[in-house]
């Protein structure tokens, strides 16, 4: 991948045991949950995250749709990871 925002997220969500996030979005709202997957742009970029809520385990219902909901990663403004309390701001 080449180096952006996004490599830095995915690299610091990927180490921590404890994957549970808290994002500020563009428009300020903030959702707590974790990622369970990710969508990668022309240039190797993560151009968009699948996020969901704490209790989900699986990305997909019975029926195969998507659980939880897709954000993209030009609309995240920080995410603070609560393992640490750390928190990246992004895309400011």
């Amino acid at each position: 991948m080449k180096p952006d925002s996004s490599l830095e997220l995915f690299q610091k969500y990927f180490s921590l045991e404890n994957r549970l996030i808290e994002i500020e979005l563009k428009n300020h709202e903030v959702i707590k949950g974790k990622f369970i997957g990710y969508f990668k742009g022309k240039e190797e970029n993560i151009v968009k995250w699948h996020f969901t809520d704490v209790d989900i385990l699986f990305g997909r219902d019975q029926f195969g749709f998507l659980i939880g909901q897709l954000i993209e990663h030009k609309d995240i403004l920080s995410v603070r990871f609560l393992e640490d309390n750390s928190i990246i701001y992004l895309n400011k």
